[in-house]
This record gives structure tokens, sequence and C-alpha cells, in this order.
């Protein structure tokens, strides 16, 4: 009677946690098809919007799994010191850097870590923990004259709460609302709507 009850309360909290008809997995691990070079296990691919770390060598045209959450070790690009919560960028498939606009987001440090030498840089020893996708503190964009939307010249700053309208002058509309130093709306309409 015991093992039957304790079967009867594992089932009503497995219908209670998953009792969607539509529940599929759970977040962070996706089949990936890779559509490219081969990725070895721990490198950071490109997923679309965001980056993804490969749990399994992929092979070109293969599907494996990586995870867009959880907190990863990456090699260092950049001498310069790094504090956590800092935003983090893709420089290629196994090391990351604190700076330019020209790459795409990681995550956000998670350490604080001193400056380093070149010699160390070059010695390929020199880590950062990232937490994957993390969001950033600096997701405000200010829009700098003559550069389309989403284009490189799209900056982070820091923002005071309140809506901001950012747009291309022709074609579309960003309305972003701050609350609190996090955007709670962004709204991208037709210029004019």
């Amino acid at each position: 009677m015991k093992k039957f009850l304790v079967g009867l309360m594992v089932a009503v909290i497995a219908v209670t946690v998953f009792g969607a008809d539509n529940f599929v997995q759970s977040a962070g691990n996706l089949l990936w098809t890779n559509p490219g070079a081969d990725v070895s296990s721990g490198e950071l691919v490109d997923i679309g919007e965001r980056y993804a770390v490969a749990l399994v060598d992929i092979a070109s045209n293969a599907t494996g799994t990586v995870k867009t959450d959880g907190v990863f070790e990456f090699l260092r690009s950049e001498t310069n010191a790094i504090t956590i919560g800092d935003p983090i960028y893709f420089h290629d498939a196994n090391t990351i850097k604190a700076a330019g606009a020209a790459n795409v987001y990681v995550g956000a440090a998670a350490e604080t870590v001193s400056g380093i030498s070149t010699a160390t840089l070059a010695a390929a020893t020199a880590k950062l923990k990232v937490d994957l996708n993390a969001t950033a503190e600096q997701d405000i964009f200010t829009y700098k004259a003559g550069a389309a939307l989403g284009a490189t010249a799209l900056q982070p700053v820091d923002t005071a709460d309140g809506t901001y309208v950012i747009t291309d002058g022709a074609t579309w509309t960003n309305t972003i609302t701050v609350l609190n130093g996090l955007i709670t709306t962004w709204v991208v309409a037709p210029v004019g709507e």
C-alpha cells in the first residue's frame, strides 16, 4: 500500500508539472542541425539570435545537443579586466571578449577577473566564466546617425527609466519602455503606426 501511495503521489506531481498536452522538453537543451563545418563539444555555436554551447561533437549536416543556458568557461581574447555582469561577446568558437560593436552577445560575465599580460593571453590559459544568454544590464541601444537599425552602429548605453523611441527615419520605429533598469516592453512597428 505504501508503494502504491508513493507511486500515486509521483503521478500526481508529474501531471501537475507536465500537464500541458503540448509540453516538449525543459528549456536549455536543444537539438541543433549543424549547417557548417564540424563542431567540437564545448564550442560556441550560432543558433540564430543567440549562441549555444555544443554538448557533443557535431559533424557537418549532423544533429546534436546544444545548451542555451548555464555558466560555461571560455578562453579570453583580450587582456582587459572584466567585472561580473559585464556583457560578453563572441570572438570565435572557443574565445570570448568584452568589447566590440560587431560581435554577437553571448552572455554576462559570471565572475570578476583582473587584466592579464599579452604573454598570458598568448599562452591561451586565461579563462572567464560566462552566464550564457543572461540578460545584460546594457540592453538599451542608441541610434547613431546614418546607421540602419540592426547595424553594428547601434551601441549599448546606460539608460534611465522611461520610454524611448528609435527610428530609422523611413521604415521602422522601436518603442522601448524601461522600468527599474529593465526593458518592460519593446514594440517594433512601421513608421506612422
